[in-house]
């Protein structure tokens, strides 16, 4: 009996592990889908297997080659959110603009993980698809856009893909990984609610939301603080930061609900699987859990660049040393 319950408790941290891990970096990801049995076949078998040799041997920076890591594998997190019907053009075939882009880029040699952070708000050549869901040409729009032209499920996926590959110098991007802040709330409510110190005044949201007060967040609620952002030069830093500080709160708040519910973090992955899309497999995705459990995660990267006033939304323009910089670095052996 104290066999099993060491050998659940042992799974549960596992698994809280990942379920953090993958929530600090996009805020309601989760993946559910690995603890499946091998003959739930609920995701079609699709792109290379993870730990395979990558077949990219160079990025090409300035017409000089630079080698990529031989054992490399990437997986792109897309966390989608709706804006009203008034912030999104007429020609987006969907309402749901990717929030939050990480990509993970695993080294296998090294086993190591580092996370690639891009701002929402970055201008760059976007593909947009026709209503055949093929690339009809590119035009120069917000990065965040790239999931409006689609479906918002795997074409919506795969374009993201292809429009931050061209941004980041046609460095591998093998899979993505989409969820959206629906998903935020029903994990927010599993843990009991999360009670945040706040580093600022939010007069926005309530007379409470004070700098040094206390607020615990429970349902809708949650979300309110997420999606808040001002319409000010850089408030998607701003909101970044408070993602920060609602997630550092959210798994203390998930630490004590899992050491009372051993099936809480099952639970969780159960809840939000239906706010999931990716092509990546069921094995895969098992390999990746397990690789993130193992594995050293590296300080986040992200490009430095300036904030300017577009014609209808503000813009994020990286510098592009900075930029090749942190490619450089999570691509490139030195």
């Amino acid at each position: 009996m104290e066999h099993r319950k060491n050998k659940n408790r042992k799974r549960n941290q596992i698994l809280l592990g990942v379920l953090a891990l993958v929530l600090m970096l996009g805020l309601g990801t989760a993946v559910y889908i690995v603890q499946k049995q091998a003959d739930s076949e609920v995701i079609p078998e699709a792109g290379t297997s993870w730990n395979a040799d990558h077949t990219s041997e160079y990025i090409v920076y300035q017409d000089k080659q630079y080698p990529v890591i031989r054992r490399l594998s990437t997986l792109l997190l897309i966390g989608t959110d709706k804006e009203s019907d008034d912030d999104i053009q007429e020609d987006l075939r969907n309402h749901a603009q990717s929030d939050f882009l990480v990509v993970l880029v695993f080294d296998h040699d090294r086993k190591t993980v580092t996370p690639l952070q891009f701002n929402r708000d970055t201008v760059c050549e976007t593909s947009w698809l026709d209503e055949n869901g093929k690339v009809g040409g590119w035009k120069t729009e917000h990065l965040a856009f790239a999931h409006t032209y689609g479906s918002g499920r795997e074409d919506s996926g795969e374009n993201t893909v292809r429009v931050l590959r061209k941004l980041i110098y046609d460095a591998p991007v093998d899979h993505y990984l989409s969820f959206t802040m629906d998903a935020v709330p029903l994990l927010n409510d599993l843990v009991g609610g999360v009670t945040i110190t706040l580093d600022e005044d939010i007069p926005a949201l309530g007379e409470e939301y004070k700098a040094g007060s206390s607020v615990t967040l429970k349902g809708p609620e949650v979300l309110r603080f997420i999606r808040y952002r001002e319409r000010l030069a850089g408030s998607n830093y701003y909101r970044m930061a408070r993602h920060r500080l609602y997630l550092a709160a959210f798994l203390d708040s998930a630490r004590a609900a899992a050491a009372k519910n051993q099936d809480l973090v099952l639970d969780a992955f159960k809840a939000i699987d239906p706010f999931i899309c990716t092509d990546l497999t069921a094995n895969s995705l098992s390999e990746m859990a397990d690789q993130l459990c193992e594995y050293e995660v590296l300080d986040i990267l992200s490009p430095e660049g300036s904030i300017v006033a577009g014609a209808k939304f503000y813009e994020f323009h990286p510098d592009e040393e900075s930029l090749w910089n942190c490619i450089y670095t999570a691509y490139c052996r030195k």
